[in-house]
């Protein structure tokens, strides 16, 4: 969840270097991104920026040749994405032919399970020098 949420930032973060021409071409790219985040928010702000032609600094009180917009904004996750997304971590089905539930209740089916995992049958541990 921390990598997905950490490169939806970084998506953010490269819109908002790009500038745009117009703001409604601004939101139209923020809506894009909204769009393809799956787990952050934000809220957008608009910036202007003006521009001039030619080369240097433009002349005291000169008009700018053009405005140029960018978009930025402040990436956050909600506490219940958060959630939703941490209930779904460490969901597994374990699946059994035994139907005796009174010879092996749920918790100590879970118990035998673990135990194998955490001690591999004694022909899985040998290494082949040959």
């Amino acid at each position: 969840m921390q990598k997905k949420s950490t490169k939806e930032s970084q998506k953010l973060e490269k819109l908002s270097k790009k500038a745009f021409r117009c703001k409604a071409d601004a939101m139209e790219a923020f809506k894009q991104w909204q769009k393809q985040s799956e787990l952050c928010q934000a809220e957008p702000q608009i910036t202007s920026k003006p521009c001039y032609k030619g080369r240097g600094r433009p002349a005291e009180g000169a008009e700018p040749d053009y405005q140029e917009y960018c978009i930025s904004g402040c990436c956050s996750v909600t506490v219940q994405t958060r959630l939703d997304a941490q209930s779904s971590l460490g969901c597994f089905v374990l699946a059994t032919n035994d139907t005796d539930t009174d010879r092996l209740n749920t918790a100590e089916l879970l118990k035998t399970y673990s135990k194998r995992q955490i001690n591999p049958r004694p022909s899985e541990s040998k290494t082949r020098l040959k």
